[in-house]
């Protein structure tokens, strides 16, 4: 290694313009080190400068999209309104008012209830109970009895029915619904509590022969239904509706056994829905 340094050591010593070559090409790349430095960090500069305005600018855009918007009227009010009630709600003596208000308005309604409750205790409630049906023959119009019985603590008044007597076929035809009754009856009678009255309704027209025929073999049934209206001791008008039919050999053997004066069997009324419903 010490021989090839020397050998050019020899060669440069020995060469004086090689020497000078050498050190003139030095001294000219080391100048240019420096510029080419320079120019590379001026370029980066520059760039750089080029993305920090790039990013203001986006920074400035984004701050200028993301502004509230200006607050309208309505927002305003909405504010103010809000605000007012949360004061409201933070005043003592609104709450003080609102219970004061809360515990009249209880009483009241305690009041009202006890008040309704004693008068459909103490009001009248009026059953009716067909008993006994004449003129069941060829040419006449049928009557029908019934027992009227306050079962209430106050007496009740201005008795009077609507009612309807018809033949109907018997089974009746399903969902079958009775027709307006049209006959009405003013009894002009009061009831006491715990008393009973005989009232009765009579058909508008006669039965024929086929029809008292037809009533014995259980082809037809006689139905009568209606509606009893009266007055209770709080001058409320109240009704209670009836609905009851007759029919079959039971009742012609009754019938037939009362013409010969001798005592027939027992027969029984069918009911029909909503018999003695009472408001």
């Amino acid at each position: 290694m010490l021989g090839r340094i020397s050998a050019f050591y020899r060669w440069v010593g020995g060469w004086p313009w090689h020497g000078i070559l050498l050190a003139a090409l030095f001294l000219l790349g080391v100048s240019q080190l420096p510029q080419t430095s320079s120019k590379c960090h001026r370029q980066m500069a520059t760039e750089c400068t080029r993305e920090l305005h790039g990013s203001r600018n986006s920074i400035v855009n984004s701050a200028t999209t993301l502004k509230p918007k200006p607050r309208t009227i309505v927002d305003q009010e909405l504010e103010a309104t809000w605000k007012a009630l949360v004061n409201w709600f933070a005043d003592g003596n609104h709450w003080l008012v609102i219970g004061t208000v809360a515990l009249a308005v209880f009483a009241y309604l305690q009041v009202e209830i006890s008040r309704r409750t004693a008068r459909r205790q103490l009001r009248g409630y009026v059953s009716l109970r067909p008993t006994i049906i004449y003129n069941i023959g060829y040419g006449y119009h049928p009557r029908i009895d019934f027992i009227a019985k306050n079962h209430g603590q106050t007496p009740c008044s201005d008795l009077r029915a609507v009612y309807e007597i018809a033949l109907l076929p018997e089974p009746l035809p399903p969902a079958h619904k009775f027709p307006t009754p049209e006959s009405s009856l003013n009894f002009q009678n009061s009831l006491f509590p715990g008393a009973d009255l005989t009232i009765w309704i009579v058909s508008k027209r006669a039965l024929t022969p086929d029809e008292v025929n037809d009533i014995f073999i259980d082809r037809q049934r006689l139905h009568c239904w209606g509606i009893l209206y009266y007055r209770d001791a709080f001058r409320r008008e109240r009704q209670t509706k009836f609905s009851a039919s007759v029919g079959g050999q039971a009742f012609s053997l009754s019938v037939f056994s009362k013409l010969l004066g001798v005592t027939g069997p027992e027969w029984q009324w069918t009911f029909g829905v909503g018999h003695n419903d009472a408001t």
